[in-house]
């Protein structure tokens, strides 16, 4: 969200003055009482540099009071003096840009999904695929390597699906973790715990929420506005150019011979 945010022009940056699990302050904070009402807030850096709580975390604001720069949130841990945060306006509130931001995610179509769930085991040939990945299973690796920064996935062409098990017609190497691409629809992101699929470039989805914010704002408010119309054009542009940098393509299954029968 805070990207679409910024894509939008709704983001104001600020250092944390103080703040307690429901609210930051920042005694600096410009604006008239309420004026950031219905807004949200991002922690979006730790002011230890560890990168702890509540930096990633965002909130919606229920009310902001001036004369102490304070914002009433919520947030896990309190954030300390010195934390960097942003906070939008409420020209879409944060429930608003949630419900955005999943609609372009269902506008994405399917994307490639990994699995890393299942490891080979000796004499067993069928496995269960994990919940998510039952379907339009499209290639499976096996990690030949157990070095995190290079484990050499080796493509496995002798498997079929059949009723929801993945099945290997030869038996394969035990022990080995094996790596399921599929394609699905994204997993709906509703708490700032939840992860954009590294599949989907972040440039790729805030230009697909942009528009879509855009899009929604004309329909809701029936406008003519010229200015309106240019920034949905603008984002329009963008979105197309997004489309064509960083393209979410289904990598096809394997050729597999026809020779071999199933079992």
């Amino acid at each position: 969200m805070l990207g679409c945010f910024e894509e939008l022009g709704q983001l104001v940056s600020g250092v944390a003055t103080g703040g307690s699990t429901t609210t930051l302050i920042d005694s600096g904070l410009k604006g008239r009482d309420d004026d950031w009402l219905r807004g949200t807030a991002f922690l979006t850096y730790d002011a230890g540099g560890a990168g702890a709580a509540p930096e990633g975390q965002f909130s919606e604001v229920t009310s902001y009071a001036r004369a102490t720069g304070t914002l009433t949130t919520t947030w896990t841990v309190a954030p300390a003096s010195g934390d960097y945060y942003s906070i939008a306006t409420k020209r879409w509130g944060t429930d608003d840009m949630r419900q955005i931001v999943n609609r372009a995610l269902v506008r994405l179509g399917d994307i490639p999904k990994v699995d890393v769930s299942l490891t080979t085991a000796a004499s067993q040939s069928e496995y269960t695929l994990p919940a998510g990945h039952k379907t339009r299973v499209r290639r499976v690796y096996y990690q030949s390597s157990t070095a995190t920064d290079n484990e050499r996935p080796f493509e496995m062409t002798d498997w079929y699906v059949e009723n929801d098990i993945l099945i290997f017609r030869r038996q394969p190497i035990s022990c080995k973790v094996l790596r399921i691409v599929s394609m699905g629809p994204h997993a709906r992101l509703n708490v700032y715990g939840d992860a954009l699929d590294p599949s989907v470039h972040i440039n790729r989805i805030v230009a697909e929420a942009a528009y879509t914010a855009l899009r929604w704002e004309m329909r809701s408010t029936e406008g003519e506005d010229r200015s309106q119309i240019q920034a949905l054009n603008d984002a329009a542009e963008y979105r197309d150019a997004m489309r064509k940098a960083y393209p979410l393509g289904d990598p096809g299954t394997p050729f597999k011979p026809l020779l071999h029968p199933k079992r």
